[in-house]
């Protein structure tokens, strides 16, 4: 097993398993005991540092991670999910018992290739649970992951007449990497968690799922989803439409679609303006973006690009625009239900005559729906109908991205944690 992090040391060699699991828990010990309003505090610190240090400003994602890291959303979340927060430092009162989340100890993690910065918020997620880290990197998000773990090692606080120090958090975490096809090393691996934390598309979640673990052990799973988006006749109709837009194609091309929370087809309930052209308000919105910059996109995902803009310009019954390069593509058809994702910035555009036909395709596999609408009544009546039918999140424009929790229909730190209780 190659070994980038362990004990605070970025290294990059071969070592024994069993010697990364004992040095990563014996160092466990020291971070767990750490109170969280001091972990808070370092990672407020972490996010500040990340956009302040210019090594840092170009990293993937690091302005909106260093957004995330802001002690009022660590806050947030952490209300959201524990209520009170001090139930991870001791037992707290709740009702008529003392009530204390202890950290489950070790939270083992796969990471998928598809988004680089989801190492990272992997980590986030046994940081603010007190639970120690054994991270399985992908070649895709390694050296972000480990980027960020240099910096957060760095950092060093006077919080209340005492030094609180990043490195104690990195300590607890080691950064590995393997062949998943290993049999042997996937099962050593999975074996050692308390907790396992698996993002992955469908083979990749099974097959880890049902590798031998203890009979305690949580497993929380980051499969495979789709998301989508919907815009009223009131937005449609509305002046400055391509704009208005800029928000939901920022979403669109981040990830190049690979990410589980890109949209892939944008619904439009019909009304006075034609889909012909709000598609060319589109198209405007897509030219205007600054967001993104064509990126050296894989050669298969290339292929498929190409061939689905041949397959909607030799078809008379649909319709294309595009731009000159690969960049973004806007594919209009009357097919019913969701389409395949084509991925690289490849939109489908359908109209429909009534939004509930929408929802009758909508299933747990749905995680986000992105909903332009001006009207808040006709907004809240689609979300309570499609979470009813399945859907995890409802976003409005620019938000399909935001990592928040709830996060796939789950309190998740909620989950890495044991509740236990004295009375």
């Amino acid at each position: 097993m190659r070994c980038h992090l362990l004990d605070g040391e970025f290294i990059d060699k071969d070592l024994p398993f069993d010697e990364i699991l004992k040095v990563t828990k014996g160092k466990w010990e020291q971070f767990r005991d750490m109170r969280i309003s001091d972990i808070v505090s370092i990672l407020d610190e972490l996010g500040r540092e990340l956009v302040i240090d210019p090594a840092y400003r170009s990293l993937d994602g690091v302005s909106y991670l260093s957004m995330w890291l802001r002690r009022s959303n660590l806050e947030r979340m952490l209300r959201m999910e524990y209520g009170d927060s001090g139930v991870l430092d001791g037992f707290v009162r709740s009702e008529n018992i003392m009530l204390r989340a202890q950290p489950r100890g070790v939270a083992c993690h796969w990471v998928a290739n598809n988004v680089t910065t989801l190492g990272a918020f992997s980590m986030f997620l046994s940081i603010l649970s007190k639970n120690a880290s054994l991270v399985k990197a992908s070649t895709v998000n390694k050296d972000h992951l480990l980027a960020i773990l240099k910096k957060l090692n760095s950092i060093s606080l006077e919080q209340n007449g005492k030094t609180i120090a990043g490195s104690t958090i990195v300590k607890a975490v080691a950064v590995v990497t393997f062949e998943g096809k290993d049999r042997s090393l996937s099962t050593i691996f999975s074996q050692a968690a308390d907790c396992k934390v698996i993002w992955g598309g469908a083979e990749s979640v099974s097959a880890i799922s049902a590798l031998p673990m203890k009979g305690s052990c949580e497993v929380i799973v980051f499969g495979p989803k789709y998301s989508l988006a919907v815009m009223g006749k009131d937005f449609s109709t509305a002046p400055n439409l391509a704009k208005r837009l800029g928000p939901f194609v920022k979403d669109v091309m981040l990830f190049d679609q690979m990410a589980c929370s890109s949209p892939q087809v944008l619904f439009v309930e019909k009304g006075e303006r034609p889909l012909g052209d709000i598609a060319k308000e589109l198209k405007e919105a897509f030219s205007e973006s600054r967001t993104i910059t064509l990126a050296n996109m894989p050669e298969d995902l290339c292929a498929n690009v190409i061939n689905v803009r041949g397959t909607y310009l030799l078809d008379t019954g649909k319709g294309i625009l595009a731009s000159k390069d690969l960049a973004w593509t806007i594919m209009m058809d009357d097919i019913d239900g969701f389409p395949d994702p084509v991925h690289g910035r490849c939109l489908f555009l359908r109209e429909v005559d009534d939004l509930s036909t929408i929802c009758d395709h909508i299933t747990s596999n749905v995680q986000a729906i992105e909903l332009l609408f001006d009207d808040p009544a006709k907004k809240l009546r689609f979300s309570e109908i499609a979470t009813m039918a399945g859907a995890d999140r409802i976003v409005s424009p620019g938000g399909s991205h935001d990592f928040g929790l709830p996060w796939d229909g789950m309190k998740v730190l909620s989950r890495m944690v044991r509740w236990v209780t004295s009375r």
